[in-house]
Protein backbone atom coordinates (compact mmCIF):
# COMPACT_ATOMS: atom_id res chain seq x y z
CA UNK A 1 0.00 0.00 0.00
CA UNK A 2 2.75 2.44 0.90
CA UNK A 3 4.49 2.07 -2.46
CA UNK A 4 1.27 2.75 -4.35
CA UNK A 5 0.56 5.82 -2.22
CA UNK A 6 4.01 7.27 -2.70
CA UNK A 7 3.85 6.64 -6.45
CA UNK A 8 0.58 8.53 -6.58
CA UNK A 9 2.00 11.47 -4.62
CA UNK A 10 5.04 11.74 -6.85
CA UNK A 11 3.58 11.09 -10.27
CA UNK A 12 -0.11 11.98 -10.04
CA UNK A 13 -2.30 9.96 -12.38
CA UNK A 14 -3.24 9.86 -16.04
CA UNK A 15 -6.35 7.77 -15.62
CA UNK A 16 -9.67 9.55 -15.52
CA UNK A 17 -13.24 8.32 -15.43
CA UNK A 18 -16.63 9.93 -15.41
CA UNK A 19 -19.91 9.03 -13.86
CA UNK A 20 -23.50 10.14 -14.10
CA UNK A 21 -24.08 13.34 -12.15
CA UNK A 22 -26.79 13.55 -9.56
CA UNK A 23 -28.76 16.58 -8.38
CA UNK A 24 -27.32 18.01 -5.18
CA UNK A 25 -30.67 19.14 -3.85
CA UNK A 26 -33.79 18.36 -5.89
CA UNK A 27 -35.87 20.86 -3.90
CA UNK A 28 -33.82 23.91 -4.82
CA UNK A 29 -35.16 26.04 -7.65
CA UNK A 30 -32.16 26.59 -9.93
CA UNK A 31 -31.87 27.93 -13.48
CA UNK A 32 -31.59 25.53 -16.37
CA UNK A 33 -28.06 24.15 -16.48
CA UNK A 34 -25.93 23.19 -19.49
CA UNK A 35 -25.47 19.49 -20.19
CA UNK A 36 -21.97 19.38 -18.74
CA UNK A 37 -22.92 21.14 -15.50
CA UNK A 38 -21.90 19.40 -12.24
CA UNK A 39 -24.86 18.05 -10.26
CA UNK A 40 -23.09 15.95 -7.61
CA UNK A 41 -19.67 15.76 -5.98
CA UNK A 42 -17.35 12.97 -7.10
CA UNK A 43 -16.92 9.94 -4.84
CA UNK A 44 -13.93 10.08 -2.49
CA UNK A 45 -13.61 13.87 -2.57
CA UNK A 46 -12.80 15.06 0.97
CA UNK A 47 -14.11 18.44 2.12
CA UNK A 48 -11.90 19.10 5.15
CA UNK A 49 -13.44 21.39 7.77
CA UNK A 50 -11.95 22.70 11.02
CA UNK A 51 -13.80 24.62 13.74
CA UNK A 52 -13.17 27.67 15.90
CA UNK A 53 -14.68 26.39 19.13
CA UNK A 54 -13.52 22.76 19.13
CA UNK A 55 -10.54 20.59 18.19
CA UNK A 56 -12.30 18.54 15.53
CA UNK A 57 -11.01 18.04 11.99
CA UNK A 58 -13.76 16.66 9.76
CA UNK A 59 -13.12 14.90 6.45
CA UNK A 60 -16.53 15.17 4.84
CA UNK A 61 -17.53 13.27 1.70
CA UNK A 62 -20.39 15.23 0.09
CA UNK A 63 -20.94 12.35 -2.34
CA UNK A 64 -22.12 9.99 0.42
CA UNK A 65 -22.56 12.21 3.51
CA UNK A 66 -19.78 10.20 5.17
CA UNK A 67 -17.87 12.18 7.82
CA UNK A 68 -14.56 11.00 9.32
CA UNK A 69 -13.54 12.84 12.50
CA UNK A 70 -10.00 13.42 13.74
CA UNK A 71 -8.90 15.25 16.90
CA UNK A 72 -6.12 17.80 17.35
CA UNK A 73 -4.88 19.26 20.63
CA UNK A 74 -6.09 22.79 19.89
CA UNK A 75 -9.25 24.49 18.69
CA UNK A 76 -9.41 26.50 15.48
CA UNK A 77 -6.73 24.82 13.37
CA UNK A 78 -6.04 26.13 9.86
CA UNK A 79 -5.51 24.19 6.63
CA UNK A 80 -2.51 24.44 4.29
CA UNK A 81 -3.93 25.54 0.94
CA UNK A 82 -0.70 25.32 -1.06
CA UNK A 83 -0.30 21.60 -0.52
CA UNK A 84 0.96 20.01 -3.73
CA UNK A 85 -0.05 16.42 -3.05
CA UNK A 86 -3.68 16.87 -2.02
CA UNK A 87 -4.76 13.30 -2.76
CA UNK A 88 -3.44 11.18 0.11
CA UNK A 89 -1.98 14.06 2.08
CA UNK A 90 -3.57 16.91 4.05
CA UNK A 91 -2.12 19.23 6.66
CA UNK A 92 -3.64 21.40 9.38
CA UNK A 93 -1.78 23.57 11.87
CA UNK A 94 -2.21 25.63 15.00
CA UNK A 95 -0.01 28.18 16.74
CA UNK A 96 2.21 25.46 18.18
CA UNK A 97 1.57 22.23 16.26
CA UNK A 98 1.50 20.91 12.67
CA UNK A 99 -0.56 17.80 11.87
CA UNK A 100 0.09 15.61 8.80
CA UNK A 101 -3.00 13.65 7.78
CA UNK A 102 -3.42 10.57 5.59
CA UNK A 103 -6.77 11.06 3.83
CA UNK A 104 -7.38 7.33 3.35
CA UNK A 105 -6.86 6.92 -0.42
CA UNK A 106 -4.66 4.12 -1.80
CA UNK A 107 -4.00 3.88 -5.55
CA UNK A 108 -4.48 0.47 -7.19
CA UNK A 109 -3.78 0.82 -10.92
CA UNK A 110 -6.69 2.91 -12.23
CA UNK A 111 -8.81 3.13 -9.07
CA UNK A 112 -8.59 3.89 -5.35
CA UNK A 113 -9.08 1.71 -2.30
CA UNK A 114 -10.18 3.63 0.78
CA UNK A 115 -9.10 3.35 4.42
CA UNK A 116 -9.93 5.28 7.59
CA UNK A 117 -8.13 8.66 7.61
CA UNK A 118 -5.60 9.27 10.37
CA UNK A 119 -3.19 11.84 11.77
CA UNK A 120 0.17 10.31 10.85
CA UNK A 121 2.58 12.93 12.21
CA UNK A 122 2.14 15.49 14.98
CA UNK A 123 4.97 18.03 15.20
CA UNK A 124 5.30 20.44 18.11
CA UNK A 125 6.49 23.80 16.74
CA UNK A 126 6.49 26.79 19.13
CA UNK A 127 4.97 29.85 17.44
CA UNK A 128 4.49 28.21 14.05
CA UNK A 129 4.88 30.10 10.78
CA UNK A 130 2.42 29.40 7.97
CA UNK A 131 3.60 26.06 6.51
CA UNK A 132 4.46 25.89 2.83
CA UNK A 133 4.86 23.16 0.23
CA UNK A 134 7.42 22.94 -2.58
CA UNK A 135 7.19 19.88 -4.85
CA UNK A 136 6.15 17.21 -2.30
CA UNK A 137 8.17 18.82 0.47
CA UNK A 138 6.39 20.59 3.34
CA UNK A 139 8.30 23.03 5.52
CA UNK A 140 7.67 25.52 8.26
CA UNK A 141 9.56 27.52 10.88
CA UNK A 142 9.28 28.25 14.56
CA UNK A 143 9.23 32.00 15.07
CA UNK A 144 10.32 31.36 18.65
CA UNK A 145 13.50 29.35 17.94
CA UNK A 146 14.03 29.98 14.23
CA UNK A 147 14.32 26.22 13.67
CA UNK A 148 13.10 24.75 10.39
CA UNK A 149 10.93 21.63 10.10
CA UNK A 150 10.27 19.55 6.99
CA UNK A 151 8.16 16.55 6.00
CA UNK A 152 7.98 14.87 2.59
CA UNK A 153 5.17 12.80 1.11
CA UNK A 154 6.76 9.47 2.03
CA UNK A 155 7.18 10.63 5.65
CA UNK A 156 3.43 11.16 5.94
CA UNK A 157 2.59 7.72 4.54
CA UNK A 158 5.11 5.96 6.78
CA UNK A 159 4.43 8.10 9.84
CA UNK A 160 8.04 9.35 10.08
CA UNK A 161 8.82 12.30 12.32
CA UNK A 162 9.48 15.72 10.82
CA UNK A 163 13.12 16.62 10.21
CA UNK A 164 14.28 19.56 12.36
CA UNK A 165 17.17 21.84 11.43
CA UNK A 166 18.52 24.13 14.15
CA UNK A 167 19.00 27.65 12.80
CA UNK A 168 20.05 30.78 14.64
CA UNK A 169 17.77 32.75 12.35
CA UNK A 170 14.40 34.29 13.11
CA UNK A 171 11.65 33.98 10.50
CA UNK A 172 9.96 37.16 9.33
CA UNK A 173 6.25 37.30 10.16
CA UNK A 174 4.10 36.32 7.20
CA UNK A 175 6.90 35.22 4.85
CA UNK A 176 7.09 31.54 3.98
CA UNK A 177 10.21 29.39 3.63
CA UNK A 178 11.14 27.98 0.21
CA UNK A 179 13.17 24.87 -0.62
CA UNK A 180 15.35 25.34 -3.70
CA UNK A 181 17.07 22.24 -5.19
CA UNK A 182 19.76 22.38 -7.87
CA UNK A 183 19.10 18.86 -9.14
CA UNK A 184 22.71 17.80 -8.56
CA UNK A 185 22.76 17.28 -4.80
CA UNK A 186 23.31 20.90 -3.79
CA UNK A 187 20.11 22.14 -2.21
CA UNK A 188 19.16 25.39 -0.51
CA UNK A 189 16.55 27.15 1.61
CA UNK A 190 15.43 30.74 1.14
CA UNK A 191 15.28 32.18 4.67
CA UNK A 192 13.97 35.63 5.59
CA UNK A 193 14.41 37.55 8.84
CA UNK A 194 12.51 40.23 10.71
CA UNK A 195 15.23 42.66 9.59
CA UNK A 196 14.27 41.98 5.91
CA UNK A 197 17.41 39.95 5.32
CA UNK A 198 17.22 37.13 2.76
CA UNK A 199 19.71 34.32 3.35
CA UNK A 200 20.29 31.58 0.80
CA UNK A 201 21.16 28.68 3.11
CA UNK A 202 23.18 25.72 1.76
CA UNK A 203 21.72 22.57 3.32
CA UNK A 204 24.83 20.42 2.81
CA UNK A 205 27.42 22.81 4.26
CA UNK A 206 24.98 24.37 6.77
CA UNK A 207 26.32 27.78 5.75
CA UNK A 208 24.87 30.96 4.25
CA UNK A 209 25.69 30.88 0.52
CA UNK A 210 24.62 34.48 -0.11
CA UNK A 211 22.78 37.19 1.80
CA UNK A 212 20.66 40.18 0.71
CA UNK A 213 19.10 43.08 2.62
CA UNK A 214 15.92 44.86 1.46
CA UNK A 215 13.59 47.48 2.84
CA UNK A 216 10.81 44.90 2.71
CA UNK A 217 10.29 41.24 1.78
CA UNK A 218 6.72 40.17 1.04
CA UNK A 219 6.75 36.52 -0.07
CA UNK A 220 8.84 33.70 -1.57
CA UNK A 221 8.24 30.56 -3.63
CA UNK A 222 9.75 28.19 -6.19
CA UNK A 223 9.11 27.78 -9.92
CA UNK A 224 10.32 24.50 -11.39
CA UNK A 225 11.04 24.34 -15.13
CA UNK A 226 12.75 20.97 -14.87
CA UNK A 227 14.28 18.73 -12.20
CA UNK A 228 17.58 20.58 -12.61
CA UNK A 229 16.21 24.07 -13.25
CA UNK A 230 14.40 25.45 -10.22
CA UNK A 231 13.94 29.17 -9.70
CA UNK A 232 13.60 30.78 -6.28
CA UNK A 233 11.29 33.80 -6.38
CA UNK A 234 11.32 36.56 -3.75
CA UNK A 235 8.95 39.53 -3.84
CA UNK A 236 10.70 42.61 -2.42
CA UNK A 237 10.31 46.37 -2.46
CA UNK A 238 12.93 46.49 -5.25
CA UNK A 239 11.16 44.00 -7.52
CA UNK A 240 10.86 40.24 -7.95
CA UNK A 241 14.22 38.61 -7.29
CA UNK A 242 14.81 35.38 -9.26
CA UNK A 243 17.68 33.01 -8.39
CA UNK A 244 18.51 29.65 -9.97
CA UNK A 245 21.34 27.16 -9.51
CA UNK A 246 22.46 25.61 -12.80
CA UNK A 247 25.06 23.05 -13.80
CA UNK A 248 27.65 24.74 -16.04
CA UNK A 249 29.80 21.61 -16.10
CA UNK A 250 28.93 18.14 -17.36
CA UNK A 251 26.97 15.25 -15.87
CA UNK A 252 30.03 13.48 -14.49
CA UNK A 253 31.64 16.61 -13.14
CA UNK A 254 28.87 19.14 -12.40
CA UNK A 255 29.73 22.74 -11.60
CA UNK A 256 26.81 24.44 -9.84
CA UNK A 257 26.63 28.19 -10.25
CA UNK A 258 23.95 30.68 -9.23
CA UNK A 259 22.28 33.06 -11.67
CA UNK A 260 20.15 35.94 -10.45
CA UNK A 261 18.06 38.75 -11.88
CA UNK A 262 15.43 41.19 -10.66
CA UNK A 263 12.15 41.50 -12.56
CA UNK A 264 10.42 44.90 -12.50
CA UNK A 265 6.80 45.07 -11.41
CA UNK A 266 4.51 46.20 -14.26
CA UNK A 267 2.83 48.90 -12.15
CA UNK A 268 3.93 51.30 -9.46
CA UNK A 269 3.14 50.20 -5.92
CA UNK A 270 2.79 46.49 -6.71
CA UNK A 271 3.81 43.97 -4.06
CA UNK A 272 3.09 40.28 -4.07
CA UNK A 273 1.38 39.33 -0.82
CA UNK A 274 1.64 35.76 -2.08
CA UNK A 275 3.67 33.99 -4.74
CA UNK A 276 1.83 30.95 -6.10
CA UNK A 277 3.37 28.03 -7.96
CA UNK A 278 1.22 25.14 -9.22
CA UNK A 279 1.89 22.24 -11.55
CA UNK A 280 -0.13 19.25 -12.77
CA UNK A 281 0.57 16.39 -15.18
CA UNK A 282 -2.58 15.96 -17.32
CA UNK A 283 -1.50 12.73 -19.02
CA UNK A 284 0.37 14.29 -21.92
CA UNK A 285 2.15 17.34 -20.52
CA UNK A 286 3.02 19.04 -17.23
CA UNK A 287 1.10 22.27 -16.75
CA UNK A 288 2.89 24.98 -14.75
CA UNK A 289 1.99 28.46 -13.61
CA UNK A 290 3.59 31.10 -11.40
CA UNK A 291 1.34 33.89 -10.11
CA UNK A 292 1.92 36.98 -8.01
CA UNK A 293 -1.04 37.97 -5.81
CA UNK A 294 -1.45 41.63 -4.88
CA UNK A 295 -4.47 41.83 -2.56
CA UNK A 296 -5.17 45.45 -3.54
CA UNK A 297 -4.51 45.33 -7.28
CA UNK A 298 -5.06 41.83 -8.65
CA UNK A 299 -3.27 38.80 -10.05
CA UNK A 300 -0.11 38.78 -12.19
CA UNK A 301 1.38 36.01 -14.32
CA UNK A 302 5.14 35.55 -13.99
CA UNK A 303 7.17 34.20 -16.90
CA UNK A 304 10.36 33.27 -15.10
CA UNK A 305 12.33 32.20 -18.17
CA UNK A 306 11.41 35.29 -20.20
CA UNK A 307 11.77 37.56 -17.19
CA UNK A 308 8.36 39.23 -17.52
CA UNK A 309 5.40 39.97 -15.26
CA UNK A 310 1.95 40.61 -16.74
CA UNK A 311 -1.28 41.59 -15.01
CA UNK A 312 -3.91 39.02 -15.97
CA UNK A 313 -6.80 39.65 -13.53
CA UNK A 314 -7.76 43.12 -12.29
CA UNK A 315 -9.29 42.87 -8.82
CA UNK A 316 -10.03 45.78 -6.53
CA UNK A 317 -9.74 44.19 -3.10
CA UNK A 318 -9.01 40.47 -3.44
CA UNK A 319 -10.39 38.48 -0.50
CA UNK A 320 -9.63 34.89 -1.55
CA UNK A 321 -8.79 32.74 -4.56
CA UNK A 322 -8.15 29.12 -5.47
CA UNK A 323 -6.95 27.07 -8.45
CA UNK A 324 -8.50 23.69 -9.16
CA UNK A 325 -6.18 20.69 -8.90
CA UNK A 326 -6.28 19.93 -12.65
CA UNK A 327 -5.29 23.54 -13.36
CA UNK A 328 -8.06 24.57 -15.73
CA UNK A 329 -9.72 27.30 -13.63
CA UNK A 330 -8.91 29.98 -11.06
CA UNK A 331 -11.67 31.26 -8.77
CA UNK A 332 -11.39 34.83 -7.44
CA UNK A 333 -13.55 36.37 -4.70
CA UNK A 334 -13.43 40.18 -4.38
CA UNK A 335 -14.46 42.39 -1.47
CA UNK A 336 -17.61 43.54 -3.34
CA UNK A 337 -18.84 39.92 -3.28
CA UNK A 338 -18.19 39.15 -6.94
CA UNK A 339 -17.02 35.54 -7.31
CA UNK A 340 -15.59 34.89 -10.75
CA UNK A 341 -14.35 31.68 -12.39
CA UNK A 342 -11.58 32.39 -14.92
CA UNK A 343 -10.00 30.07 -17.46
CA UNK A 344 -6.47 29.52 -16.12
CA UNK A 345 -4.97 29.32 -19.59
CA UNK A 346 -6.44 32.52 -21.00
CA UNK A 347 -7.61 34.30 -17.81
CA UNK A 348 -10.91 35.02 -19.55
CA UNK A 349 -13.98 35.04 -17.24
CA UNK A 350 -16.11 31.91 -17.69
CA UNK A 351 -18.93 32.50 -15.20
CA UNK A 352 -19.61 34.46 -12.04
CA UNK A 353 -21.81 34.68 -8.97
CA UNK A 354 -22.37 36.99 -6.00
CA UNK A 355 -21.46 35.91 -2.46
CA UNK A 356 -23.96 37.66 -0.22
CA UNK A 357 -21.98 37.30 3.00
CA UNK A 358 -19.89 39.50 5.29
CA UNK A 359 -16.41 39.32 3.77
CA UNK A 360 -14.60 41.34 6.42
CA UNK A 361 -12.81 38.36 8.02
CA UNK A 362 -11.95 34.67 7.74
CA UNK A 363 -12.78 34.31 4.03
CA UNK A 364 -11.95 30.85 2.66
CA UNK A 365 -12.36 29.32 -0.81
CA UNK A 366 -11.85 25.65 -1.72
CA UNK A 367 -12.59 24.02 -5.08
CA UNK A 368 -13.00 20.61 -6.66
CA UNK A 369 -13.70 19.78 -10.30
CA UNK A 370 -17.44 19.90 -9.53
CA UNK A 371 -17.93 22.65 -6.94
CA UNK A 372 -16.51 25.82 -5.44
CA UNK A 373 -16.93 26.10 -1.65
CA UNK A 374 -16.88 29.42 0.24
CA UNK A 375 -16.81 30.12 3.98
CA UNK A 376 -16.79 33.56 5.59
CA UNK A 377 -16.69 35.09 9.07
CA UNK A 378 -18.18 33.10 11.94
CA UNK A 379 -20.68 31.20 9.81
CA UNK A 380 -21.44 27.58 10.59
CA UNK A 381 -22.31 26.84 6.95
CA UNK A 382 -20.46 26.62 3.65
CA UNK A 383 -21.76 28.28 0.48
CA UNK A 384 -21.65 26.02 -2.59
CA UNK A 385 -21.43 26.99 -6.27
CA UNK A 386 -21.20 24.93 -9.43
CA UNK A 387 -17.56 24.93 -10.54
CA UNK A 388 -18.37 25.54 -14.21
CA UNK A 389 -21.67 27.44 -14.22
CA UNK A 390 -21.34 29.16 -10.79
CA UNK A 391 -24.97 28.31 -9.99
CA UNK A 392 -25.54 28.62 -6.22
CA UNK A 393 -26.73 25.52 -4.36
CA UNK A 394 -28.13 24.98 -0.88
CA UNK A 395 -25.42 25.80 1.72
CA UNK A 396 -23.89 22.95 3.72
CA UNK A 397 -24.72 23.41 7.42
CA UNK A 398 -22.19 22.02 9.91
CA UNK A 399 -23.69 23.18 13.22
CA UNK A 400 -20.42 24.74 14.49
CA UNK A 401 -18.48 27.94 13.84
CA UNK A 402 -16.03 27.14 11.04
CA UNK A 403 -12.33 28.00 11.20
CA UNK A 404 -11.20 26.78 7.77
CA UNK A 405 -12.08 24.61 4.76
CA UNK A 406 -10.06 22.75 2.13
CA UNK A 407 -10.53 20.16 -0.62
CA UNK A 408 -8.43 16.99 -0.66
CA UNK A 409 -8.79 13.30 -1.51
CA UNK A 410 -10.09 12.23 -4.91
CA UNK A 411 -9.39 15.52 -6.70
CA UNK A 412 -8.47 13.67 -9.92
CA UNK A 413 -11.82 11.83 -10.02
CA UNK A 414 -10.74 8.21 -10.25
CA UNK A 415 -13.15 5.39 -9.50
CA UNK A 416 -13.46 4.20 -5.89
CA UNK A 417 -13.55 0.40 -5.80
CA UNK A 418 -13.00 -1.51 -2.54
CA UNK A 419 -14.12 -4.78 -4.20
CA UNK A 420 -16.84 -5.26 -1.60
Amino acid sequence: MKNYLFLLLLLGSTFFSCQKDEILDEEIDTPEKPEDAPYGEFEGLKLVVTYTDNNIVELREPHSDRIDTLMTQENGTKIIKELGAKIANAKVYSENTVYSIFTGLDLHMNHFHTYPPSIQIETSTPNTTVPDWSDFFAMWRSKETGNLFSVNAEDVINGNSATEIELNHIQKEGVNTTYLPSGFGENFYLLTSEENVLDIYHIGTEEIYKSYTFNDIYSTNIYSVNWDENYGLVSTDEGLLSVVFKNTGDWNDPIIEMEEKTLAYPEEGVKFDQLIYRKYFNGTATLRVALGIDNEKGIYKIDVEEGTIEKVIDVDGLKAFEINYMMTMIYVLAEDGSFVAYDLGTFVPVNSAIVNENLSENVRVAVSEKFAYVHTGTNSYINIFGAKNMVEYTPLETGNTISDIGVFGNVIELEIDNHD
